[in-house]
């Protein structure tokens, strides 16, 4: 027979503590809640209000020193919200230009600059930007560029 014995041994932190508790990963439907809250375009701001605890229930939590019962949504700080908001960001700046223009085709404009660069043969050279207005910022977003030696409209 043979017989094992744990002995538990914590080094770095003591669990339970306020600094235990609060520390770590969240569990995926708290990082969820902020997500769905920053694809609202809530701010921090907003969103500690609206997690605000009430101070007597904090009180009662930690004077009974039972920090089992403290809601999940004390753990969320300034960087969990960040993370959530640069990545709606993100999946917002990265849809199809051609899915952009279907959506927002009512009003696209091309733009041409000139002397942009120089050919092979040291002639100059002209970008053409073509723009659709986003419906959603109300600011352009570029769908392409192009880059020709002409300004006649054939190579355009």
């Amino acid at each position: 027979m043979i017989t094992v014995q744990y002995r538990c041994k914590h080094t770095g932190h003591e669990p339970g503590s306020n600094i235990d508790t609060t520390s770590g990963t969240l569990p995926r439907f708290v990082m969820e809640f902020i997500q769905a809250q920053a694809e609202k375009s809530l701010t921090w701001r907003n969103i500690k209000h609206m997690l605000r605890l009430d101070k007597g229930v904090l009180e009662n939590i930690l004077d009974s020193e039972d920090y089992d019962q403290l809601p999940q949504s004390v753990r969320i700080d300034y960087q969990h919200v960040y993370y959530a908001m640069k990545i709606h960001l993100r999946r917002q700046s990265q849809f199809d230009p051609s899915m952009l223009l279907k959506e927002n085709g009512d009003l696209v404009c091309l733009d041409s600059t000139h002397k942009t660069c120089v050919d092979g043969a040291k002639h100059d050279c002209y970008s053409y930007t073509l723009v659709a207005r986003c419906t959603t910022t109300g600011k352009g977003k570029p769908l392409g560029w192009m880059i020709t030696n002409s300004q006649a409209q054939y190579p355009i």
